[in-house]
């Protein structure tokens, strides 16, 4: 058992103002992506292996619609590394000291890099790829086999890959689970901010196997130039 004193930190919470109403697929996507297209991140990145600390490194993350995604890491305030990656292809890999960052062979490295981008890209942009749709309560195949759910607190979302779970009241992204070939990750979404009229969740929780990965966002940057 664990107590507290003191007072934590209040997080400011979204208005529930979508709480009576009942969207489609369609009317929750054209809600949450607003004119965004773009988004710049700086970002702490806190990697746990077999629950113990593994590696901790500093991130600036560029994200475009569609698909397109560059990170530039930092140790220390000293560049670690950079690639560019689009359609979740490794265009450009400048790798210095990434290897010893994410850990493993040379190998693997191109792997980890674009399965990380994905889940990165899809955790800002997670309609991206999905279809519109008149989807409700418990349709199935209503639309390239996306299927939608709905109880008092939730919309849940299923693809052949994805299980996207939003809050019905505010439309925040809450968890997803991602099913790969040989692997299962789930990611939670936590502390929302505000960013502007764009809701974002500051912290998220990415588990895989034996690692855990706390990505927190420092500063949150809508549609800025892809120079800066």
């Amino acid at each position: 058992m664990f107590s507290v004193s003191g007072c934590a930190p209040k997080v400011a919470l979204p208005p529930p103002q979508y709480k009576d109403l009942d969207l489609t697929l369609e009317e929750i996507i054209a809600t949450v992506r607003k004119d965004v297209d773009a988004l710049k991140v700086i970002a702490g990145i806190d990697i746990e292996k077999d629950s113990k600390p593994h590696s901790y490194i500093d991130a600036v993350i560029l994200l475009k619609k569609p698909d397109w995604l560059h990170v530039r890491l930092y140790k220390f305030g000293i560049p670690a590394g950079e690639f560019l990656i689009t359609e979740f292809l490794i265009t450009e890999d400048k790798r210095l000291k990434i290897e010893n960052t994410l850990s493993g062979g040379s190998s693997k490295l191109d792997g980890r890099l674009k399965e990380f981008s994905k889940w990165l890209y899809q955790s800002f942009f997670w309609w991206e790829g999905l279809q519109t749709s008149d989807c409700r309560l418990q349709i199935v195949d209503c639309r390239k086999n996306i299927l939608m759910l709905k109880d008092e607190t939730e919309y849940v979302i299923k693809t052949e890959d994805r299980e996207i779970h939003l809050d019905k009241t505010t439309l925040l992204l809450k968890r997803q689970e991602i099913v790969t070939t040989d692997k299962r990750i789930s990611i939670l979404y936590e502390e929302p901010k505000m960013e502007g009229d764009f809701w974002y969740s500051s912290l998220m929780k990415i588990e895989s196997g034996n690692y855990r990965v706390f990505l927190r966002i420092e500063k949150l940057f809508i549609n800025p130039s892809l120079k800066e």
